[in-house]
């Protein structure tokens, strides 16, 4: 299954982050990240949920968001052998042993990502292949072509 997170930076959880970094010595900063706003020509502009991409830490709390979704869907899923999950930013690619295990992890994925503030792409639907059929990721071309 090859995904892609729709608006990732937009819509990322604010409850969440900071429900996630409530331990760590910098939770009141990274709240003040998240609700600190940004100037558009000269105009404010609040941030009640997402944040711009230009803000200096961006990655990291959109990998703070994202943290957990493989051993999530590894936990949940109803192979006996754990899917594998790839994540690079807001696209992943799950590779699982069956087409209707891959269906029920990626119902598991949606879960986890909607609890974030995150669906799928609508442009670039999860696709479900087999690796026969190969798939491209991050501009790269996938595809068995032997056994």
């Amino acid at each position: 299954m090859v995904a892609d997170i729709s608006g990732c930076f937009d819509n990322i959880s604010h409850a969440h982050i900071v429900n996630s970094v409530q331990d760590f010595p910098a939770a009141a900063l990274i709240s003040t990240w998240l609700t600190a706003g940004i100037l558009e020509e000269g105009v404010f502009v609040e941030t009640i949920v997402g944040f711009p991409q230009v803000v200096l830490f961006h990655s990291l709390l959109f990998n703070i968001a994202l943290h957990g979704l493989g051993t999530h869907v590894r936990d949940l899923s109803m192979e006996s052998k754990r899917p594998i999950m790839v994540r690079y930013a807001d696209n992943f690619v799950l590779l699982c042993k069956s087409y209707e295990s891959a269906l029920e992890d990626l119902r598991s994925a949606e879960a986890f990502l909607q609890a974030r503030g995150f669906k799928f792409k609508e442009t670039s639907a999860p696709a479900v292949v087999h690796i026969t059929q190969g798939f491209d990721f991050l501009g790269c071309t996938f595809k068995r072509i032997s056994n």
